[in-house]
């Protein structure tokens, strides 16, 4: 079956091409997604168009949290875009240093459940390391991520952290903490 392609038009006139349609009925979770994918295998480093509809998204009333949740899939921003995001935070932060109590604190509840990404210990070193490094990026932390029980609540944390900042963002409570800079 063959399908006509789709053409999004950005308006800096640069276009991504959807090799299939997407239906009207999607969820807008379902489509930012999308639009996440396409940008991600046409042009790596340049999700314009993605940051675009999030702003979008978000000035017609969609939770900031739950379109950063469908934004962190994707760990090729830019710093531009990591900053931009970043600003988009509509909650005052939470001001903290970097050590491993402040990290712990700011993750009120990890399982102990084989689903999560690793132990709460490596996760808060991990987190530790990432904050003190050179790097700049999205990294996506779960504490019940069970695939086969959707009702398994599962608490995820995204650290993001770009050139001026250092965010921490806890998606379920819809809180951010922004660690310090060593």
């Amino acid at each position: 079956m063959a399908y006509r392609k789709q053409v999004l038009r950005h308006r800096r006139n640069s276009m991504i091409i959807c090799p299939y349609p997407t239906p009207l009925d999607s969820s807008l979770k379902e489509f930012l997604g999308k639009i996440l994918w396409i940008e991600e295998s046409i042009r790596p480093i340049c999700h314009s168009f993605s940051i675009d509809l999030f702003q979008k998204f978000q000035d017609g009333g969609c939770d900031y949290f739950d379109l950063l949740s469908v934004m962190a899939a994707v760990n090729s921003f830019s710093g531009n875009e990591l900053d931009l995001l970043i600003s988009l935070n509509p909650k005052t932060s939470k001001q903290m240093a970097v050590s491993s109590k402040s990290i712990r604190e700011s993750i009120p509840r990890w399982t102990s459940s084989q689903h999560h990404t690793a132990p709460i210990s490596q996760i808060v070193e991990t987190i530790k390391s990432l904050l003190t490094g050179n790097g700049y990026g999205v990294t996506v932390f779960n504490s019940n991520l069970n695939l086969h029980n959707k009702r398994a609540v599962n608490d995820q944390y995204i650290l993001i952290i770009s050139e001026k900042h250092r965010m921490f963002f806890d998606i379920n409570r819809k809180s951010s903490v922004c660690f310090d800079f060593s």
